[in-house]
C-alpha cells in the first residue's frame, strides 16, 4: 500500500507528467486503462482519425465554392490583400463586397453567380464614411439599393467599437465568430489595428493568425485581411511584420503604382493558376475601375496642365486651389491623383513646394517657367512614374 500511497501523492502534487508510459494530467491518467481518481473523471485519450488514399477517391469530396475566379480564394480560406497606404485598398474591398452580393464581377474577375453574404468589419471608417463610399459604389455599379443586394452587405464601423477590437482577446473573438456564422467571407480593414501583437514577432503573429484560423474553420467563413506593405526593397513590396503573414495565407493580392496607374495583382494562391495583373484608375469619385493599362502620353497631358495650373497662378498655391481651377477647366481628377502628379513634378525639378499654415503643402512654378513649356522631357516613364 505504501506503493500506492506514493503514487497519490505524486499525482497530487504535480499538475502533469508520464508514469509507466501513461501520462497523467492532474488526478487523471491519460491512457487505455484510465480511471477515475478523487472524483474526477478521466479524460478520454486523444486519437487521430483519418482516410486512406481509396477512400478519398471514393468519396469525391468536392471542394468548396470560390469567391474569385476558378477556385483562388474558396469559402474558409484565408487570404491577405495588401499594399502601400492610400492607394484606395478600402475601396477595393467595398467593391468586392458589392460585387459578391449582387452576383457581379469585380474589377473583372468573376464571382459566384449566386449572391455572396458579406461582412466588412473597418476600424478607419465610421458610418458617415462608409456611407459616403457605399454611395459611391452603388453609383459606379447602377445598384438599386431597394433591390436587397446591399442586405447582404453586413458592416461593424468605428462607431460600433469605439474600444476598438483585438482578436487575441477570446471574448472579442467569440463575438466576431457569432456575427461571422452567417457570412461567406469576412473582410478585416485593416489587420494592423485589430490586433496587440508585436508585427514583426514570427510568435506573436502566429497567435493572431492562429485566432483568424479558428474563426474561419469554426464558422466556414472566408476571412480576407487588409494590411500595410513594408517600404519597397531590392525585391520588391512585401506585406509588413511578419513573414507569417505570407506563408500562413492561401491568397495573397497586392495594390501598387506603377507607371502613372494603380496595378492589382494575384501574387499567390494555393488552388489555381494566378491570373494576369490587372490596371485600375480611380475616378473622382474615389472608385477604381479597369482600365486597359498605363497611358504615357495621356499621363504627361494630365501631369502638364497640372503644372500649367500652378504655373499660371504665378504664386505658391494650395492643392485645393489647384483642384478648384481644374475643375473650373472641366478637368476631372481626384485628390490622391492630383497629389500624385505634383509629387511627379516636384521630384522632376518643375515645382518648388514648401509647407503652409496648418501644415498645408503649398506649390509653386520656378522663376521664369512659361506657361506652355513641355516636362515631357522631364517626367518619367516606366516604373518609376507615380
Amino acid at each position: 500500500m505504501s506503493g500506492d500511497r506514493d503514487f497519490l501523492s505524486l499525482v497530487d502534487t504535480g499538475p502533469s507528467g508520464f508514469i509507466d508510459g501513461r501520462e497523467f494530467v492532474g488526478s487523471a491518467i491519460m491512457g487505455p486503462d484510465a480511471v477515475e481518481m478523487n472524483g474526477t473523471p478521466a479524460v478520454p485519450p486523444l486519437e487521430f482519425v483519418g482516410k486512406t488514399a481509396t477512400q478519398l477517391l471514393r468519396e469525391r469530396k468536392t471542394p468548396p465554392p470560390s469567391l474569385l475566379g476558378d477556385g483562388l480564394f474558396p469559402i474558409g480560406m484565408l487570404g491577405l490583400f495588401y499594399g502601400a497606404p492610400g492607394l484606395g485598398k478600402s475601396w477595393l474591398a467595398l467593391l468586392l463586397a458589392a460585387s459578391l452580393a449582387s452576383g457581379r464581377k469585380w474589377v473583372g474577375l468573376e464571382t459566384p453567380p449566386e449572391p455572396k453574404t458579406v461582412g466588412i468589419v473597418t476600424l478607419e471608417l465610421d458610418d458617415s464614411q462608409l456611407w459616403k463610399r457605399f454611395a459611391a459604389v452603388v453609383g459606379a455599379y447602377d445598384l438599386d439599393p431597394d433591390d436587397g443586394a446591399l442586405e447582404r452587405v453586413r458592416t461593424i464601423s468605428t462607431d460600433d467599437l469605439p474600444r476598438g477590437l483585438d482578436l487575441r482577446d477570446e471574448d472579442h473573438l467569440q463575438a466576431l465568430m457569432r456575427w461571422s456564422e452567417p457570412l461567406d467571407l469576412l473582410i478585416l480593414d485593416p489587420l494592423s489595428r485589430m490586433h496587440s501583437a508585436v508585427e514583426n514577432s514570427a510568435e506573436e503573429m502566429g497567435s493572431v493568425l492562429g485566432k483568424l484560423d479558428r474563426l474561419r474553420h469554426e464558422t466556414q467563413t472566408a476571412v480576407l485581411v487588409v494590411h500595410h506593405s513594408r517600404k519597397a526593397g531590392e525585391a520588391g513590396p512585401s506585406p509588413r511584420g511578419s513573414s507569417r503573414l505570407e506563408s500562413d495565407s492561401q491568397l495573397r493580392m497586392l495594390l501598387r503604382e506603377s507607371r502613372g496607374e494603380l496595378q492589382l495583382k494575384v501574387e499567390k494562391s494555393n488552388f489555381a493558376p494566378l491570373p494576369d495583373p490587372i490596371w485600375l484608375r480611380q475616378v473622382e469619385t474615389g472608385v477604381l475601375v479597369p482600365t486597359d493599362g498605363p497611358d504615357e502620353e495621356g499621363l504627361r497631358n494630365r501631369v502638364e496642365v497640372v503644372r500649367g495650373v500652378v504655373a499660371q497662378a504665378g504664386r505658391w498655391i494650395s492643392v485645393r486651389d489647384i483642384a478648384t481651377e481644374l475643375r473650373e477647366r472641366g478637368v476631372g481628377m481626384n485628390d490622391r491623383t492630383l497629389r500624385r502628379y505634383l509629387a511627379l513634378l516636384v521630384g522632376a525639378g518643375e515645382l518648388h513646394e514648401r509647407q503652409g499654415p496648418n501644415r498645408t503643402k503649398l506649390f509653386r512654378a520656378p522663376d521664369g517657367s512659361d506657361i506652355g513649356h513641355d516636362v515631357s522631357d522631364k517626367c518619367p516613364t516606366g516604373d518609376n512614374v507615380l
